[in-house]
């Protein structure tokens, strides 16, 4: 074989049964919708030092 050779397969993996933990982070996802967010914002939280951006940006994000 050379080392542009690539191999395929059609093999499939059964999917494995969910587990009791996979279970029921999927029914809290279920149930807050977080599967519908569309857009999220990150927010600077407690900064005595502005690291991410200022201060005032931050305080408009959190009221907003």
């Amino acid at each position: 074989m050379s080392n542009n050779t690539v191999i395929q397969s059609n093999h499939q993996i059964p999917k494995a049964t969910k587990s009791v933990e996979h279970q029921a982070l999927s029914n809290c996802v279920e149930t807050l919708g977080l599967a519908k967010i569309q857009r999220h914002i990150f927010i600077c939280a407690g900064q005595t030092i502005a690291n991410c951006c200022s201060k005032r940006a931050s305080l408009e994000s959190w009221e907003y």
